[in-house]
């Protein structure tokens, strides 16, 4: 038999807690991680979101939910299990078909005709094309920590896809690839 059904909230409680026990963190030492995305949370905040007390999460939280714990935003709000799912307090739908439509690949069952080419004409074009990046295009640029720009030390990590190498004599091609080409 599959679990009880349950909806997103509920969800991104049961997996921060999963998760956040997986690293051996406390409530605490996650609240500072998401102060480090720019979320104030203390351990109580942390507390009431894995118990089922919090009932809302911002999408701003979510991000930094999934930043702090290394883990798509899918994979925080939709469970990973076969079980149904509460889009809405009224919309349930097996999971599977939650994450395909979540991720803008196929339309909700009953979408016919119009709508269903709406939903999938709202797609970025790379997705039509089908072009994926692959781990080779990534490239991580460390920028000025907007809280302390003037400290070099403090500088963050900024990840970029890039697509195919840049011209010679680019000035957008991050000086470190250029140094390291010339030498």
């Amino acid at each position: 038999m599959s679990p009880e059904a349950v909806g997103p909230v509920e969800t991104i409680g049961q997996r921060v807690k999963e998760l956040r026990a997986r690293r051996g963190w406390t409530a605490a030492q996650l609240g500072k991680e998401l102060g480090k995305h720019g979320v104030r949370w203390d351990r109580f905040a942390v507390a009431n979101l894995e118990t089922g007390k919090r009932k809302n999460v911002t999408v701003t939280e979510l991000m930094a939910l999934a930043l702090a714990l290394d883990v798509a935003p899918t994979h925080l709000l939709i469970p990973l299990d076969d079980r149904l799912y509460k889009i809405t307090p009224t919309y349930f739908l097996p999971t599977l078909d939650a994450r395909e439509w979540f991720r803008g690949n196929v339309p909700l069952y009953g979408m016919h005709g119009e709508r269903a080419r709406t939903y999938l004409s709202e797609r970025p074009l790379a997705d039509l094309e089908g072009r994926k990046p692959d781990f080779a295009e990534l490239r991580t640029t460390l920028v000025p920590d907007p809280d302390n720009p003037d400290d070099p030390d403090r500088a963050v990590p900024l990840v970029s896809y890039s697509r195919g190498e840049p011209e010679s004599g680019d000035s957008s091609a991050d000086p470190a690839d250029q140094e390291e080409s010339r030498g």
